[in-house]
């Protein structure tokens, strides 16, 4: 049955808004007339949607759809349109120039080209390009662009530990000089820092993964064998669902978000609950209801920490310690909780992950996986191990840091309240560091963001499929850092934003000012030369027994000191959290350029990108009865692990291995005489000559087919650009190559370069 379009909204940002004559020809699509339409003074333009094409239905199980129609007498212009339908609909109508038509493969990626990224930086107008270091207050790049300072409400800086001085500085460019790779030769640097998380958490081991998503990737699949069922929070982060994909595990189960009485249903047959602290959406798990059915059904609770670590509790220990503050008459044991993972990328702002354990039972495991792991993954960073040891070498500064921030935060929930903006989560949990702000539908939220950057507050707009469509918000991220006057300009600018967009009426309650002692917050010389003396010990000592390495070019070292001094060392700023630093974009550019391809994209760890990558090719492909993938028989350790958490749900993916030049040639050719089919290859150019390829391949290309090359253990300066050219051209394939900068530069970190869709 066809829902009646009761809103309709028309983009005011766009320069070429609609009028009410297009929103009427939407209307035509299934859907009943529509009614309160906001329309311009533009001209009434006539348009017809006979050349349609539905680009999107998959979104939020079908509620979700997105239109592109052709002007018939502009063929360059077409009209796109998104539409929610489920109680409202939702559309918004815009021009387009299609100057170069962005042609996805997958309905996914027409998606997030035509509806999450146009919402999240606002249709070109909110792109978060940042200037300088992510402390309480940041530099953006405006579209004329100028500089304007905004309060920072998209970091992870919880605990308001990102502000590091000269002589911390000092000890970074002695690691770039001397000791840039935490690699077997400086193990004892790294056990250094694994021994301190593991007394951290009063746990027995501790193990490290080059990157944040990773640690549940090595936790989980360590765990979860053969005969578990694993039983998942439906909220938890992706990084947990991959990382249950990647385990032996028999079965997995979802629960509804910390619903124990769900929960007590699934957990008859249940040997495994994977439980996600979902600070995020300001709720925390019941410990006690989680404890009793532990202790009835006798299961291994693991528990992700990436937001409460360092940034939840009187010490900054997390989820367990916060429960037994609010509670002390009902405190809970430390071995409740058997495994925790967490991330050094929010609160501590380094690049890493890690996982412990206070059961010896799981030590072996574990042990197993770290080292299966650190086989396609890059060693962490010594400023990942020095930002990680700096913060735990002051604990009287994070646990002064953490009392001003849950003071920041219950203000700000109570003060917002009785301004009549909603946030989300608990009420009794008002002193999380996290305000999800109300945006309602996706593009409320959206423009809700854009308004905030112009109050000069920075923060993301957060929709589907990350929460609910209708439950669309702007995340704001508290930090300890901020002064009196950045917390009461940021009420402020709530508070006005949500008015100007009609999320809220206007109000005549007074605004209450905050005001801290800021006598608390006096800094503690001698706990951070404390600090200092030590972990300039630990560098020399290590320099020492370090083998003589080749000299780094002072060149480089300046250019990486120079970045630092700018834009700080803390990675809790990256993309997708508040924005994107110059150098990010300058990076991917000169990949672009050196690989002769349009567009590149960087990741964190080189292995992680190559198994993303093969992971989201093994996909449906549009308009294509079969999508065959062609790979080695002896594929690349995280091009395996890719295969496995690539969904297995869809029958017309088809995998099939080739063992030598010849396998592969013939594999091609006699699938390419097939109708309606798409052809994915993998190929290493170390292991095939493509020269040799283009020759015989000649004459057999057919409709669609993507070459993804991997060049993870050789440089790019072998890559022969010619005979990928000539592939391209003979195939009439779309190129993708994968590389890492580990291999060239002994630099952690990776890229995949390839057209922009």
């Amino acid at each position: 049955m066809a829902h009646k379009a009761n809103i309709v909204e028309i983009s005011p940002l766009v320069s070429d808004t609609a009028s009410f004559e297009k929103s009427k020809a939407l209307s035509q699509i299934s859907i009943q007339e529509c009614s309160n339409v906001e329309s311009t003074n533009r001209p009434k333009e006539k348009i017809t949607l006979s050349e349609s094409v539905l680009l999107s239905d998959h979104l939020t199980e079908g509620k979700h759809k997105h239109y592109l129609t052709r002007r018939p007498k502009f063929k360059n212009i077409a009209y796109e349109a998104t539409i929610f339908a489920k109680q409202y609909v939702v559309v918004r109508l815009r021009e387009i120039r299609l100057k170069t038509p962005y042609d996805t493969l997958t309905s996914i990626g027409r998606c997030n080209h035509y509806c999450i990224s146009p919402l999240y930086n606002w249709y070109g107008q909110n792109d978060r390009i940042l200037v300088t270091a992510p402390l309480s207050q940041v530099g953006i790049r405006e579209r004329d662009q100028s500089i304007k300072k905004v309060i920072n409400c998209g970091s992870h800086n919880y605990a308001g530990l990102y502000d590091i001085s000269d002589a911390e500085l000092a000890l970074h460019q002695t690691c770039l000089e001397q000791l840039p790779i935490a690699n077997t030769a400086a193990a004892s640097f790294l056990h250094e820092m694994l021994s301190g998380l593991a007394s951290f958490f009063n746990a027995k081991s501790c193990f490290s993964t080059s990157t944040g998503y990773q640690s549940n990737m090595l936790g989980i699949p360590a765990i979860a064998k053969e005969g578990w069922l694993i039983v998942l929070d439906e909220k938890s982060h992706n990084s947990i669902f991959t990382g249950a994909y990647s385990a032996c595990a028999d079965a997995m189960k979802k629960f509804k978000h910390n619903n124990m009485v769900e929960l007590r249903r699934i957990l008859e047959d249940a040997s495994l609950n994977g439980n996600y602290t979902d600070v995020l959406h300001g709720t925390i798990p019941p410990l006690d209801a989680l404890s009793e059915l532990k202790q009835q059904y006798n299961f291994v609770l693991y528990v992700d920490e990436a937001h409460s670590f360092g940034s939840i509790g009187r010490t900054g220990r997390g989820l367990l310690e916060l429960w037994n503050d609010e509670h002390p008459e009902n405190t809970l044991s430390p071995d409740v909780i058997d495994v925790r993972s967490g991330v050094l990328s929010k609160a501590v702002g380094a690049l890493g992950g890690f996982v412990c354990t206070s059961s010896s039972r799981f030590d072996e495991c574990l042990l197993h996986r770290s080292q299966a792991l650190q086989q396609w993954s890059d060693p962490l960073t010594t400023a990942t191990i020095v930002q990680t040891l700096r913060f735990l070498k002051q604990p009287r500064r994070l646990e002064r840091n953490l009392h001003r921030l849950k003071d920041i935060s219950r203000f700000c929930h109570e003060e917002l309240d009785r301004q009549g903006v909603h946030v989300y989560g608990d009420q009794h949990l008002n002193h999380l560091p996290m305000l999800p702000v109300f945006g309602g539908r996706p593009s409320k939220a959206a423009e809700l963001s854009m308004v905030l950057r112009r109050n000069g507050v920075v923060a993301s707009p957060i929709s589907t499929p990350a929460v609910d469509i209708w439950e669309s918000r702007v995340r704001v991220l508290l930090s300890a850092s901020y002064t009196d006057e950045d917390v009461n300009s940021l009420i402020t600018a709530i508070a006005a934003a949500s008015r100007q967009i009609g999320l809220k009426k206007r109000t005549r309650i007074p605004r209450q000012k905050y005001c801290y002692n800021s006598e608390e917050m006096m800094a503690d010389e001698d706990e951070n030369n404390e600090m200092l003396k030590h972990l300039n010990c630990l560098i020399q000592e290590q320099v020492r027994r370090l083998p003589r390495l080749p000299a780094i070019s002072l060149e480089i070292i300046n250019a990486g000191m120079s970045a630092q001094h700018q834009y700080g060392i803390p990675s809790g700023t990256s993309r997708w959290m508040l924005g994107t630093f110059s150098p990010h974009l300058s990076v991917e550019s000169l990949v672009a350029q050196l690989t002769h391809q349009r567009s590149a994209l960087t990741y964190p760890d080189s292995g992680l990108g190559l198994m993303s990558t093969i992971a989201g090719l093994c996909r449906p492909v549009l308009k294509t009865k079969r999508h065959y993938l062609l790979f080695p028989s002896d594929l690349e350790a995280a091009g395996e692990e890719g295969l496995r958490v690539a969904s297995k749900k869809n029958k017309d993916i088809v995998c099939i291995r080739y063992t030598d030049f010849e396998t592969l040639r013939k594999l091609f050719v006699s699938l390419g005489a097939s109708k309606k089919i798409y052809i994915t290859i993998y190929i290493q150019p170390s292991k095939v000559n493509l020269h040799q390829l283009a020759e015989r391949l000649r004459g057999h290309s057919i409709r669609g087919c993507t070459l993804l090359l991997d060049i993870n253990n050789d440089t790019l300066s072998n890559l022969d650009t010619m005979s990928v050219a000539r592939l391209q051209n003979l195939l009439s394939a779309r190129i993708l190559i994968s590389s890492s900068f580990y291999s060239e530069f002994s630099m952690p970190g990776g890229y995949l370069a390839g057209d922009e869709s």
